[in-house]
């Protein structure tokens, strides 16, 4: 896209966004805009939550409830971006979806250790429930996923 069709998007989006009463959603000064400090991104909030229950799950073996009960609604959500045609929004949504599956993968194979069944948060049988949605199969069936530990970070836009 010519930068002249990309600047003339971004104002008619900001001029829809302050008709909307969104106006504090962005901090602005003559060169530079960002999303205003107190906005919080499911994108961000999905991915942080997804590191904190992956690291979790590896230093103490079990899932936090709380984090448990954060993540899933996000989860539930749908796929990221969904019918943005911007070039950097495809690695993106990707990159998502790797994180996205890894957690449930993790999450699915917390769930199904016999040796975890006491105890274990209601929330996890949905979240396992919806893990075994997104491989398609049956549990045991699917192959693991390696994702990056720096891929856990917030997102990179251009």
């Amino acid at each position: 896209m010519p930068p002249t069709n990309a600047i003339a998007r971004l104002r008619s989006t900001l001029w829809r966004l302050r008709c909307c009463g969104a106006e504090g959603m962005l901090e602005t000064d003559p060169r530079t805009f960002a999303i205003a400090s107190g906005v919080h991104v499911d994108w961000w909030r999905a991915v942080d939550i997804s590191s904190r229950i992956l690291s979790t799950l590896t230093w103490t073996g079990a899932p936090d409830p709380m984090l448990l009960a954060d993540l899933i609604p996000l989860l539930e959500a749908g796929d990221l971006l969904d019918g943005w045609s911007d070039a950097w929004a495809a690695p993106e949504r990707c990159r998502y979806h790797a994180v996205r599956s890894l957690t449930l993968n993790r999450l699915a194979d917390w769930s199904l250790d016999p040796e975890n069944h006491n105890g274990a948060p209601e929330q996890l049988a949905g979240g396992a429930s919806y893990t075994h949605a997104l491989r398609g199969t049956a549990p045991g069936l699917y192959s693991r996923q390696s994702v990056p530990a720096a891929s856990l970070s917030a997102p990179h836009l251009p």
